[in-house]
């Protein structure tokens, strides 16, 4: 989990599903043609659904940051995003 303490962050999904899962709300599933707003300073996940296959794009301004959720081991597959500062 990580959050963008200074920004929302802004998803289209181009196409699949899957879903955020937020440390303080309910899970948020998402589907093609959906348009989610995730506000700053929420900490979330996103995965792909069933399939594992979604595609998404994702917009922020660009000294966009993120900061890890303490106490948990990042998943070593998780990799920062080109222009990922944090």
């Amino acid at each position: 989990m990580h959050k963008h303490s200074n920004q929302n962050e802004v998803l289209y999904i181009v196409e699949g599903s899957g879903e955020v899962t937020f440390e303080l709300k309910e899970k948020l599933a998402m589907n093609a043609g959906d348009l989610v707003c995730l506000p700053a300073d929420q900490y979330h996940s996103i995965q792909a659904g069933p399939d594992g296959s979604m595609m998404l794009l994702y917009f922020m301004r660009p000294e966009n940051t993120s900061e890890r959720r303490p106490g948990l081991k990042p998943c070593p597959a998780i990799m920062r995003l080109p222009g990922e500062r944090g």
